[in-house]
């Protein structure tokens, strides 16, 4: 057993050096990756914004619950639990393997005393208000009212050239 000791203290270094490493070039891939899709994704919507269609069908989508607002408020607080979860259980339970030439071991340490049997649910799951919708949403709803105005104002003139005799 002291061969399998000697063997966790020279790999441990290395071990945590290149999870670090791993953790941080994944980090970088998936920031750049949102980073591109919510560009891609801010320049479809203003090009969709000319449409009054899709400023009615934007801002219902987001005051029920359903915009994009609420999947990137999802996406930030799944990323925080999952965050939560792994410092509070995954990461306190501890997994050797051992590789020979021709076989392996794995020794798992069990699930220490502090930690709790389940994994946590996502119990406080914090909506957006319709106060930050209304911040988030102001091109938009702006745009409404002045689609509102044109198509009055059009309407209107195009009824006052109408000669009824």
């Amino acid at each position: 057993m002291w061969v399998n000791t000697l063997y966790d203290e020279q790999v441990l270094t290395i071990r945590e050096k290149y999870e670090q490493l791993l953790a941080t070039e994944t980090e970088k891939l998936v920031n750049d990756y949102n980073m591109r899709c919510n560009k891609q994704n801010n320049i479809a919507r203003s090009i969709a914004r000319l449409s009054p269609i899709h400023a009615v069908n934007s801002l219902m989508a987001e005051f029920s619950g359903t915009g994009y607002s609420e999947v990137n408020n999802f996406m930030q607080q799944a990323k925080q639990y999952q965050m939560d979860v792994a410092h509070n259980y995954y990461d306190k339970i501890i997994i050797k393997t051992y590789k020979g030439k021709h076989s392996s071991m794995s020794i798992g340490s069990g699930v220490p005393e502090d930690v709790p049997k389940e994994v946590p649910v996502l119990e406080n799951y914090k909506y957006i208000s319709v106060s930050q919708i209304f911040q988030q949403n102001w091109v938009d709803i702006a745009l409404l009212g002045f689609y509102c105005l044109l198509f009055f104002v059009c309407g209107f003139v195009s009824f006052l050239r109408f000669d009824v005799r």
